[in-house]
């Protein structure tokens, strides 16, 4: 199930994640990359563990071949988060200045 959702992802998602990271084509090319990578990369690695079960060398290359970019996949979706949470965060308006508003809780003070 989960690499026919990372198929889909990989033929329908773009749009989406260029919509989310709209900001940077960079940013958006290294989600979408990740991503699927994770969703689709367990097929070929399950498949090639079956067929070099004997040669241990083999099995290391594997394991490297396939678990080294998934960390590398975890790194760049943590940072594009946080990047993405620190740009959104920054577009965000300011809170009012609550001196300024006469109705405000430090006005009842300066009155008295």
């Amino acid at each position: 199930m989960l690499l026919g959702l990372g198929v889909s992802f990989l033929l329908f998602g773009w749009p989406v994640i260029r919509r989310v990271s709209a900001d940077s084509r960079l940013r958006a090319w290294a989600m979408y990359l990740s991503i699927g990578w994770l969703m689709v990369s367990w097929w070929p690695h399950l498949n090639m563990h079956r067929q070099s079960a004997d040669d241990l060398q083999g099995l290391l290359h594997i394991d490297y071949g396939f678990h080294v970019p998934l960390m590398i996949a975890a790194v760049v979706l943590s940072y594009s988060f946080l990047s993405l949470a620190r740009s959104r965060r920054s577009e965000e308006p300011a809170p009012a200045n609550l001196e300024a508003n006469s109705e405000g809780p430090l006005a009842t003070e300066q009155a008295r």
